[in-house]
This record gives structure tokens, sequence and C-alpha cells, in this order.
């Protein structure tokens, strides 16, 4: 009688563990479900991207790159300035360079629409001697402080075809010492896009006093 009870008990965990087997291949086999689909969806995400990159660089007309600073670049920021008929819009964290600024003149002068959005914490710092120069020309300069981080772009958008790029800021010292790269693209779409992002800081941030 005690051994038909044993083989019971036997017989009821061998139940019991093969139940928990089936559960766990189970939870296992939705692991794994779960895992390719994410694969498939992360490598559809990437193809759509690479897609977007694809379609806005085959819009891109013309382009040139300058490194400093063996390479000058302040002389290739001002040549697309001074060539500009219609408009320059700028985005920029560090603009202490008197020379771009004098450049930014003489464009407002012959008629161009030139505005300027520049860093807060730079605006009273490494920037103190260009915001007098844009003010007394009637530029209008706004001073952008986000409420976390920085405005740390370095972007000037001409006649709505061009668009003025990289990690080059508008000083001194980044064409005359630093390892820095000035992008100038040709192309309208693009140009387009970052004219989208300069009326988003330029309508959230108040005109500074001339």
């Amino acid at each position: 009688m005690s051994e038909h009870r044993a083989e019971g008990r036997q017989g009821a965990a061998d139940g019991s563990r093969l139940t928990s087997a089936i559960i766990i291949a189970g939870i296992c086999a939705l692991i794994i479900v779960a895992g390719v689909a994410a694969l498939y969806v992360s490598r559809e995400d990437l193809s759509r991207t690479s897609t977007v990159t694809a379609t806005n660089a085959s819009a891109i007309t013309d382009y040139s790159v300058c490194f400093s600073p063996a390479g000058n670049c302040q002389t290739e920021l001002i040549s697309a300035i001074n060539n500009a008929t219609k408009s320059i819009h700028v985005m920029i964290y560090e603009f202490s360079n008197t020379a771009i600024a004098d450049a930014l003149v003489a464009a407002e002068k012959r008629g161009v629409d030139v505005k300027v959005i520049m860093d807060g914490s730079e605006a009273s710092t490494d920037n103190v001697a260009v915001v007098p120069i844009l003010n007394q020309s009637g530029i209008p300069l706004k001073i952008y402080t986000p409420l976390n981080g920085i405005l740390h772009d370095k972007i000037a958008i001409i006649d709505d075809t061009i668009v003025v790029t990289g990690s080059y800021n508008w000083s001194y010292a980044a064409n005359n010492f630093n390892d820095e790269n000035l992008l100038i693209l040709h192309s309208p779409p693009l140009a387009v896009q970052y004219e989208v992002d300069f009326q988003r800081l330029w309508n959230a941030t108040s005109t500074v006093p001339g």
C-alpha cells in the first residue's frame, strides 16, 4: 500500500516538473520571438534613416569644406557672407571675431536681411566685443538662454539655399589655433530645414535693444 502511495507521489512530482519545464520553454520561446521582432524593427528603422539621409544628400548640389587652423576658414566664411544677396540668418555659440561681424554689417548695408541668435552664456563674456557692433548697425540680435544647456550651434543660413555649419566657432581662436571644420552646403531642402529651427528659436526669444 505504501509503495502505491510513493508511486503516486512520484508521478505527481514528475507531472509538476513536466509542467514547469513546459512553462519555462514557453517563456524562452516568447523571449526569442520578441528578440527577433525587435531586431527586425531596429533594422527597418535603420533602413528608413538611411533612406532619409540618402535623399537629403542627393539634394546637395555643391559643397566646400575647410579645416582650421591651416585652412584660414575665416576667409571662406566671409566670402560666403559677401556673396549673400537676400538673407543671412545666424545661430551661433561663440562669436568674437570682429572681421566676421564687419562682413555681416556690410551685408546689412547692401540690403541683405541679417538676423543673429547668440548663446546667452557667451553674449556677456567672449562675445562682448561683437554685440555692440551688431546693435549699432541695426542688425536684429537675440540672446537665447535655454532652461537647460546652451545654444551650441555654429550655423548660417544664406539666401535660403546655403547652410554653413561645422564645429567652427566664429572666433579668433577657432581660426588660428583650434582644430575645427567649416562646411558650406549648397542645398535648398536642407536650408529650409535649418530655417525652420532658426524661426523656432527666433520666435521664442526677445530682441536685444540697440
